[in-house]
């Protein structure tokens, strides 16, 4: 290491953290005081960012909705006697596609759902 990487030795007083709070203190002495009462317990929503991300995922679920229902019109067209064409059974759906593509809105529901329920907004279908 060189010589100019290498931090002098200094005298760690309480005066010198004082003047170094932001240092020394900073955000785990600032949580740390803000725990200490409900009152302190202030902290944005960021509502209109919580908006955004929640209508980028509406619009997501949406295209997928129309995307499953492809894919329901898709197995209706297959001949009888191929296991694809089924839409009695959801456990194990013979589809290989629908049911990776339900295993995806699964996953983009659940984003979905956990964002809005902490908002508290009234939905709708």
């Amino acid at each position: 290491m060189s010589a100019s990487k290498i931090a002098p030795t200094i005298e760690v007083t309480v005066e010198y953290q004082n003047e170094r709070a932001w240092k020394y203190e900073g955000y785990p002495a600032f949580s740390k005081w803000i725990a200490t009462s409900d009152d302190l317990m202030l902290f944005r929503r960021f509502e209109h960012l919580n908006a955004r991300v929640l209508l980028g995922l509406q619009a997501r679920l949406i295209g997928k909705e129309k995307e499953l229902l492809a894919l329901d019109d898709e197995a209706k067209n297959k001949p009888d006697d191929d296991p694809e064409s089924r839409s009695d059974i959801i456990q194990h759906d013979p589809f290989k596609r629908r049911r990776k593509h339900m295993e995806e809105m699964q996953r983009a529901l659940k984003e979905y759902s956990l964002l809005l329920e902490p908002l508290e907004i009234r939905s709708y279908d």
